[in-house]
């Protein structure tokens, strides 16, 4: 280490700059503009009340943290418009939208510069990643804003509106109904529709032949799935006592009673799908007819989940990036309107373009930025994979340089794989408090210093040491390019497939082109080569990320000691040391003086089970978990693929070790000759990933999961079988191209489903721990298969198949990683995707449509009749 001490000044004054600027941000007063809300920056307010409404929803009332009086353009937006807010998740840097009810009394302020309090109706939906975390915070907690959004202007000579609300949808009808209330003459009607009557309990309709007359309707969701036949009408059923009136019936009669005096009336009707009462064209028609002499704007308005808009409303389009609603159909789009100047959209809404999802996304000037900015983030999520190809080759050659142990052999990839799966999450937490490029370029660089660090090292402790550190910078990397990947690449489409296809190739292929020129590195000159090779390579992919990166343009968090709590430091905590424990007991078991009657092993093995049974409990406790556990059962696909993944994970990495480390120690092979001879790899896993960015919209993906989790299983079968003298062509060939091919196929399948399948809510979540759990899971097959590789080679056969074969403990790793992979085959049957990533690719854009509840956000549709005007 006396380079490093020749070097100690230097290190100290870059050391204490780097605190510096930490301190500094840290104890950076606020701008006194980010105080009040605003549409530019998120506003800390505090969550001072939690009302619920139904065993789902609650009103969540809010307060300005600050006290700070409400903007002019807050207190202009409750005059004329629907508006909503943006909250964000901090765990996984998410916002969406929530539309504020109206103010009550109680929240109202004494002085007129007073802040009034923000009242949202939220719902906990199934996989709602913002409504879940909302839902588990205390009173008190901190709750960030941005807004007012306008979603639609009313016009200034409105008339009428009539209003029909989907759920949580009710809330921009009531902003609708307030602002009504300040112009005389005007008339809303609102048809309320819900699925259950504990939405609206004792809400009676205004017009009450909608709850007295039998019925034989349609409800949207069957109409949306092609189901024409009628349902069959039950005889009505008795409700719940309409004696006691629900939050929000209660809050729609109050707004009754004050819009009576100035207004010509607000009628309210309710529609409960549970009851069999529902919503009909002829509810709407008619009260289209009512005093059409009278000269001024009507507007219908429809408000709720996904598939209520479409019902109503017709489909949505995409354009620049984003959703937008697209022309008028639905069954508002069958109605006569002929008499009606009818127009979809909002004021102050952005056009619809008809711009090609597949042409080059306008933040790039040119394909070869494109082509550049692709690779380089292919490069930051190959970081892990690439430095465990290199350690592969170069592993045997370093060990007998620094006499190193077994465990300390399998800990310099182990090392890696811990790190960059326990803080993965992390780093995605706090990557806007830096922002993205920034964050995603030091990263690069900071990894590229180390490599030229792990170079140097003197011993094996100190190599294992900082190819753990090396892992920190491979997963700080991984959220900043995933994020932006995404954030460009939005819609559905060949372009967006084949950017994914080589992000996805990233992972597989780091380790394989890591495998062949670092074993040519090591034979020209030395196993340091490797990593000076590494070093390279990533400065220059750095330098090239400056140049490449489109500009930053997310909000970046401000950084201070809620910031620091919601980094979830205790979940972070318990994952390493969790984790860590126990993958060192399994790998130090078969060197310990007693075996595994060690103290210090059983002591390691006990904590890190108790550590990991700890974070989960935590994950699912702490309000600002990283982690949210309910994932798991809430989308049955994205478990099912992680599962399967893992299970090729547990397999493939150790697979690819040993089985270097054999070419290298039982058969003599240099590092040049290993290289070559997994050089299949290389040729095959291109292959495997161009085959599946080509085919993955046009043939099923449980297909492909399919053969990828067969070709895993065949191909470690293949290499346990073989002895020492067996041929290479029959056994070890087959092998290393079955497995890359298995691998990047359910890479590449698990990630689009991430990516493109999934609804919006649920990528950042499902993303990080798609590249987390098959990082751990490497971290934890190296420990058991260390464990086995020890107790196999000190107790080696004397008669049967591998009778005195020196392969026998090699071959048993390969069993092992052949019964891991096995389950993943037998999991594929319960799979229930199809293609991924084609034009009509709506799972991501629609959720759960059946539901109605798919997203967190409410979507406002209008169409407006000027034909008075």
């Amino acid at each position: 280490m006396s380079w490093l001490r020749r070097r100690a000044g230097p290190l100290i004054i870059l050391g204490t700059s780097a605190l510096g600027g930490a301190a500094y941000r840290f104890a950076k007063p606020a701008d006194s503009s980010d105080a009040t809300l605003n549409p530019h920056t998120f506003t800390p307010y505090t969550l001072v009340d939690k009302k619920p409404v139904s065993s789902t929803s609650a009103i969540f009332t809010l307060r300005s943290r600050d006290g700070v009086s409400d903007s002019e353009s807050v207190k202009e937006v409750w005059k004329r418009s629907v508006w909503s807010v943006q909250i964000k998740q901090p765990q996984l840097q998410i916002a969406r939208a929530y539309t504020p009810l109206p103010p009550t009394a109680d929240g109202k302020k004494n002085g007129k510069d007073e802040p009034q309090d923000l009242r949202l109706l939220i719902r906990q939906e199934t996989g709602g990643e913002v409504s879940t975390y909302l839902h588990r915070l205390p009173e008190q907690s901190t709750i960030e804003l941005r807004g007012p959004n306008t979603e639609c202007e009313l016009p200034r000579d409105i008339i009428e509106v009539i209003f029909l609300a989907g759920g949580t949808g009710i809330a921009p009808a009531m902003q609708v109904a307030q602002a009504l209330g300040r112009r005389t003459g005007s008339m809303m009607h609102i048809l309320w529709a819900n699925r259950r009557r504990e939405e609206c309990i004792g809400g009676i309709s205004d017009d009450q032949e909608n709850n007295t007359s039998a019925q034989s309707r349609v409800g949207w969701w069957k109409s949306l799935f092609g189901s024409s036949e009628p349902i069959e009408q039950a005889s009505l059923i008795e409700g719940p006592d309409t004696s006691a009136k629900g939050v929000m019936v209660k809050e729609l009669d109050a707004l009754k009673k004050r819009s009576e005096a100035a207004t010509k009336g607000l009628s309210v009707n309710y529609y409960v799908d549970d009851e069999k009462t529902f919503m009909q064209p002829g509810d709407i028609t008619k009260r289209m007819r009512r005093r059409r002499e009278e000269t001024g704007s009507r507007l219908i308005i429809v408000s709720g989940p996904d598939g209520f808009i479409e019902y109503w409303a017709g489909k949505k389009l995409w354009a620049n990036g984003r959703e937008f609603q697209g022309p008028l159909g639905g069954q508002l789009g069958k109605m006569d309107l002929t008499n009606a100047d009818a127009e979809l959209g909002t004021a102050l809404s952005t056009p619809i373009s008809d711009r090609d999802p597949n042409a080059r996304p306008e933040c790039f000037t040119s394909t070869f930025q494109e082509c550049l900015f692709v690779i380089s983030v292919t490069m930051a999520v190959a970081m892990t994979s690439f430095l465990t190809g290199s350690i592969t080759v170069m592993s045997s050659f370093a060990a007998r340089d620094l006499g190193m142990t077994n465990a300390e052999i399998t800990w310099m990839n182990a090392a890696t794989s811990l790190t960059a799966g326990s803080l993965l999450l992390f780093f995605g937490s706090i990557a806007d408090l830096f922002g993205r490029k920034a964050m995603f370029i030091g990263s690069m660089f900071l990894f590229s210093i180390f490599c030229l660090g792990a170079g140097f090292s003197r011993s094996g402790m100190t190599l294992d040491i900082l190819c753990g550190v090396l892992g920190i910078f491979s997963a700080s990397a991984v959220p900043p390019a995933q994020g932006m990947l995404g954030t460009i690449y939005e819609k559905p489409s060949p372009r967006k497939n084949r950017a994914f296809g080589s992000f996805s190739a990233g992972n597989p292929m780091g380790f394989v082109f890591g495998t062949i020129l670092s074993g040519l590195f090591t034979q020209l000159f030395n196993w340091r080569a490797g990593f000076f090779l590494l070093a390279i390579v990533y400065f220059c992919t750095s330098v090239v990320a400056v140049f490449t990166v489109p500009k930053d343009t997310t909000q970046k968090q401000k950084a201070n000691v809620e910031t620091l709590k919601k980094l979830d430091l205790p979940g972070t905590a318990l994952t390493i040391f969790g984790i860590g424990m126990f993958c060192a007991a399994l790998s130090l078991g078969g060197d310990a003086p007693n075996g595994w009657k060690t103290p210090y092993v059983l002591v390691l093995l006990i904590l890190g089970v108790l550590l990991i049974a700890a974070f989960v409990v935590w994950e699912i406790k702490y309000p600002y978990a990283m982690i949210d556990m309910s994932i798991f059962w809430k989308d049955r696909d994205f478990s099912l693929l992680l599962a399967i993944t893992s299970c090729g994970f547990l397999g493939f990495p150790v697979f690819t070790f040993w089985i270097a480390l054999y070419f290298q120690t039982e058969l003599g092979f240099n590092a040049l000759m290993t290289g070559v001879h997994m050089l299949p790899m290389v040729v095959f896993g291109l292959l495997a990933n161009l085959i599946a960015a080509l085919v993955q919209h046009r043939v099923s993906n449980k297909l492909l999961v399919c053969i990828g989790a067969a070709a895993l299983t065949i191909a470690f079968t293949l290499a346990a079988v073989q002895r020492y003298g067996d041929s290479y062509w029959a056994f070890s060939f087959p092998a290393l191209c079955i497995c890359v091919i298995g691998v990047d196929f359910q890479f590449v399948v698990a990630n689009m489903y991430v990516l493109s399948s999934m609804p919006t809510n649920k990528q950042s979540i499902a993303g990080s721990l798609l590249q987390t759990v098959t990082r751990l899971c490497v971290s934890i097959a190296y420990g058991i298969a260390t464990a086995i590789f020890d107790a196999v080679q000190k107790n080696r056969s004397t008669s049967g198949y591998y009778d005195n074969n020196v392969v026998e403990p090699f071959a048993a790793v390969f069993w092992f990683a052949a019964a891991v992979s096995l389950p993943g085959l037998l999991l594929v049957p319960f799979l229930r995707i199809g293609t991924q990533g084609h034009k009509g690719d709506t799972g991501r854009v629609n959720g759960n449509v059946e539901s109605g509840m798919g997203t967190d956000d409410e979507h406002v549709a209008t169409t407006l009749n000027e034909k008075d005007r």
